[in-house]
């Protein structure tokens, strides 16, 4: 399940070793909660499910800003709709991903959600008026081609349900896409604390009217999705804080490999070979325009 994000500052020594043991975790860690949210999806909706990381969340992004002393200075923006806009989104998305969760696969939710940096790329021509060549518009359209190996539209195996999970992806590009806009002018972690209280008011309204009682396991479970969130988001913070983004883009892929392992240990799920190459060419073309991307800026 995607993560919030606020880009943290980088330090003048970036300690480029542990952003990358960060990442790398950080995605071990979304594949377990992406593992109990599925497990919990049949008995529980999306707000029952992540209001508890929504809770921590505002709880920690509060606790640092006022142990900083900068709880009011924070709060400042001079783009309230784009921060309500922004912050609504991260809720669309994990309930999307919920739903998706709780219709398909774990390893193909992951695989076509992780077309979001293809999506980004796409996204930040008309929103951030960032150039992208044709080698990268190439490599956004070869992306889109292995979502359709994976989802194969037409077929007997076809599920609709994967527009959900691309739907997910989409909404999660768009977050960051404006993430990105709102941190040219605002404080990053102003953008965090708005994130996490939004967040939590959007699935306290919705708790009530989506409450099951949980069994003593359920409970259990909703609790480490709380914490296995804020431990992953933490992580997610201390990468970004250590290393630039487009160093660390490429290892976010991996959670494709620890999905499609905890799909086989967990649920018995296993891909087979068609979805297997879409996922090849979602990932090969996503690294792709990575690559062209860094190559641009070098240049």
């Amino acid at each position: 399940m995607s993560a919030p994000v606020a880009a943290a500052p980088q330090p003048a020594q970036e300690s480029l070793a542990l952003a990358i043991a960060c990442m790398v975790t950080a995605q071990i860690v979304f594949t377990a909660m992406d593992t109990m949210v599925k497990l919990l999806s049949d008995d529980f909706g999306a707000a029952q499910i992540v209001w508890g990381f929504f809770a921590a969340f505002a709880v920690t992004t509060t606790v640092d800003a006022a142990r900083n002393g900068t709880l009011r200075s924070v709060l400042r923006t001079r783009r309230p709709v784009l921060h309500v806009t922004r912050a609504l989104l991260l809720p669309v998305n994990m309930a999307a991903m919920v739903l998706a969760l709780n219709l398909l696969p774990i390893a193909t939710v992951t695989t076509v959600v992780c077309t979001f940096p293809l999506i980004v790329t796409a996204l930040s021509v008309p929103i951030l008026g960032e150039h992208v060549g044709p080698r990268r518009w190439t490599a956004v359209g070869i992306g889109f081609v292995g979502v359709l190996i994976v989802v194969r539209p037409g077929t007997d195996v076809f599920d609709p349900a994967a527009f959900v999970a691309l739907f997910a992806g989409a909404v999660y590009a768009l977050y960051l896409v404006l993430t990105r806009l709102l941190s040219r002018t605002d404080r990053n972690d102003g953008i965090a604390l708005t994130t996490a209280w939004i967040g939590l008011a959007v699935f306290s309204i919705a708790l009530p009217f989506d409450w099951r009682t949980p069994t003593l396991e359920q409970g259990v479970l909703l609790v480490l999705v709380a914490a296995v969130g804020t431990i992953g988001h933490s992580l997610i913070i201390v990468a970004f804080s250590r290393a630039p983004a487009s160093t660390l883009q490429p290892f976010t892929y991996l959670q494709v490999v620890w999905a499609t392992i905890a799909g086989l240990v967990v649920f018995g799920h296993l891909p087979d070979e068609i979805t297997l190459a879409g996922a090849a060419v979602i990932v090969a073309s996503g690294l792709y325009a990575w690559w062209r991307e860094r190559q641009v800026k070098a240049s």
